[in-house]
């Protein structure tokens, strides 16, 4: 297999290259990590929300977010010790395979045609064949947080996972990482979404996303608007792939240095007040030279969110001056600003991820990172 660099593999989050004149920034490791709380026991307690046929669907928030055919799980307390425990505590099946499709008639097989079977229930899969080229991707794949997500106590923060669709969906979302920002004080928090379909629909995915799974309606938007992830599509380089990723993500140590280097970087690289303008506007849909012409409703969400950056507003925590402030302005709105018309504040909603996501593919065009040669981690 082809040397990978992993800091590219992982997402637009990760990308960083080294350039001339470096910036120099001394950096103690410390903050790869869960919260750690003191009722985490080995043997974990699930609550499973599996709405059965005539019963309708389970209101999450007043809206239909649980269907027949889904099932739910939740941690309430404990901890699993690895991946394939919560498979099997979630109901997620423990394979998959493919059947030569035939004629319903003649019996002969349909060519280029196969069902996906559940093999722990002989189920067909969805309601359309596969191709003789579509790779199953099994779910012990998932495997892979056994390294990725393992805490220092051993036990593994997999907290939510199931099955939609009548088991043609199967995921896995972790307790939320936390990253410690450039000024010691600021912590990135961020969730590890699994997830791999049966059915055509997807790809395996594996992402880091701010949204906290509650219903698949949730599940969808969190894959949709997480900017840092990596997918593999059911094609016969799945295999080489999935190695890949391994390689990638396998070593947490790797990982966290890779995600230091990329929050220092922010926090060396000056910006200037007009920078933040220039991103807040855009994020809000004002094309350069119509800044005179914005709306009042627009304007005035201009100055909102340039206020978090001066000064944090009523959230606190502004370093203006860097591209760190900057990555703070764009949080901070879309987790308190924007979901306050959702009701739900303080969760990257549907169309806060979005814009969020927006803001900051923006914020990467017009102040790209200044480089950082190599971070002093102490051990």
């Amino acid at each position: 297999m082809e040397n990978l660099d992993t800091t590219t593999l992982r997402g637009s989050f990760l990308q960083i290259d080294d350039e001339p004149s470096p910036v120099l920034v001394e950096q103690e490791s410390s903050s790869f990590s869960f919260k750690l709380d003191d009722d985490w026991e080995e043997a974990p307690t699930v609550k499973t929300t599996a709405p059965q046929e005539g019963e309708g669907a389970v209101l999450v928030g007043g809206l239909p977010g649980i269907y027949e055919g889904d099932r739910f799980n939740e941690v309430t307390s404990g901890a699993f010790t690895s991946t394939a425990q919560a498979r099997e505590a979630f109901g997620i099946p423990s394979s998959y395979q493919k059947v030569p499709a035939t004629h319903p008639i003649s019996g002969e097989r349909v060519k280029n045609a196969n069902w996906v079977i559940n093999s722990d229930s002989g189920k067909v899969i969805g309601n359309q064949c596969v191709s003789d080229g579509y790779h199953l991707i099994q779910p012990s794949a998932m495997d892979i947080l056994d390294d990725f997500v393992r805490c220092a106590d051993g036990t593994l923060r997999i907290v939510k996972g199931g099955t939609w669709n009548e088991d043609a969906v199967i995921w896995l979302q972790t307790d939320e990482l936390s990253f410690d920002g450039p000024n010691q004080k600021d912590e990135f928090k961020m969730k590890v979404l699994i997830s791999n379909t049966y059915d055509r629909s997807g790809s395996f995915v594996l992402a880091l996303t701010p949204m906290n799974v509650i219903c698949k309606n949730f599940y969808y938007q969190a894959l949709a608007g997480s900017r840092n992830k990596f997918a593999i599509r059911h094609t016969k380089s799945a295999g080489l792939k999935l190695d890949q990723l391994k390689q990638a993500f396998g070593a947490v140590g790797q990982y966290k240095d890779a995600v230091m280097r990329e929050f220092l970087s922010w926090g060396a690289t000056p910006v200037t007040l007009d920078h933040a303008a220039r991103i807040a506007r855009a994020a809000f849909g004002v094309k350069p030279g119509e800044e005179d012409e914005m709306a009042t409703r627009t304007k005035n969400k201009v100055d909102k969110i340039l206020d978090i950056y001066e000064t944090g507003g009523e959230h606190g925590g502004a370093q203006p001056g860097t591209k760190y402030g900057l990555a703070q302005m764009i949080t901070a709105w879309s987790t308190h600003e924007y979901s306050k018309t959702t009701g739900l504040e303080g969760l990257v909603t549907t169309g806060a991820g979005r814009w969020e996501s927006k803001a900051f593919g923006i914020m990467n065009e017009i102040v790209p990172n200044a480089p950082v040669q190599r971070v002093f981690l102490t051990r």
